[in-house]
């Protein structure tokens, strides 16, 4: 009932502040993310680091032979050693208009992980303007974490972890005084309770930095012991061990018009994570982003643009 994220895509559907993107906008987008993604494969394979398509997109690649038409983002996933290698130094060596953030870069957090961020993009959604950090078409890289599914601590971990989310949550929507995202949330009365519930853990809880809750994060969901098993707790927060087989070695599929570093066992990996994914979701099921702007050949001050 008091779930954020469910009060706010009901609120959007309603809302005047934000919109769906059109088909050709999605289109467009769809390709620019393909564009960013062969500058990311790029790096990667100069520096030998492990990367694949995952996600909706892997979805999107084995049912729709890439994105799944109603789709809008892009996600990548690296296991832990290559995601450090790759957000602490090899990201430099990306075009310079690509800023990256994540808790362990220069540039610090946007989110628990990585972001590339196209800086000559404009990409704005609730809680966003013209001064904001990231707001430009961007694509997400989340680790792969090793687990021991017998090690008794990992409950623990997930608590902490989800924690410190939902604290750098509060504190985020503290600091940032967003208009536009308190229009949508008082939308209804469960948001406007939702709303000020956090306004007010948020204030306590500022004692402590958005950008420090989110590097507690990124330390807790590690494991430094090499198992036979994944968990991705960033983005979908799935603490569930998954076989590493599923997902390396990773191998080429095509996607749409490009080739892509897919997962080893795609079918596997769907079954788990998505049960029936051979069946089409209706219109009303689908999930899509409500945005407040977008735009292809400018970028925002918050980007360093003077455009």
């Amino acid at each position: 009932m008091f779930s954020s994220k469910d009060i706010y895509t009901r609120m959007c559907h309603q809302s005047d502040v934000v919109y769906k993107m059109t088909d050709e906008e999605r289109l467009k987008l769809q390709a620019h993310l393909r564009k960013m993604y062969k500058d990311i494969e790029a790096v990667c394979e100069k520096h030998g680091i492990t990367m694949m398509i995952g996600g909706g997109n892997m979805l999107g690649q084995v049912r729709h032979g890439g994105f799944i038409p109603w789709d809008d983002d892009m996600d990548l996933y690296m296991p832990r050693k290559d995601y450090e290698r790759f957000m602490r130094e090899c990201y430099k060596d990306l075009p310079p208009h690509y800023q990256v953030y994540s808790p362990i870069s220069e540039n610090g957090p946007l989110i628990g992980f990585g972001k590339v961020i196209d800086s000559k993009t404009t990409f704005l959604f609730p809680g966003q303007d013209e001064y904001s950090k990231g707001g430009g078409i961007f694509i997400d890289i989340l680790p792969l974490e090793n687990i021991d599914p017998a090690n008794h601590f990992n409950k623990f971990r997930k608590i902490l972890t989800l924690g410190c989310i939902y604290l750098a949550g509060c504190v985020d929507q503290f600091d940032s005084k967003s208009d536009s995202y308190r229009k949508i949330m008082s939308g209804c009365r469960e948001g406007k309770i939702n709303y000020w519930i956090r306004q007010i853990i948020g204030f306590f809880a500022s004692v402590v930095s958005y950008s420090k809750w989110m590097k507690w994060e990124d330390k807790i969901v590690q494991c430094n012991k090499e198992t036979d098993w994944f968990i991705r707790p960033m983005g979908t927060y799935d603490w569930s061990p998954q076989p590493k087989s599923a997902y390396l070695p990773v191998k080429k599929g095509k996607f749409d018009d490009i080739e892509v570093h897919i997962v080893n066992n795609p079918e596997l990996f769907l079954d788990i994570n998505y049960g029936d994914w051979h069946k089409i979701p209706k219109p009303s099921e689908r999930w899509e982003h409500f945005i407040m702007k977008i735009d292809f050949e400018k970028g925002i001050i918050g980007n360093g643009s003077q455009q």
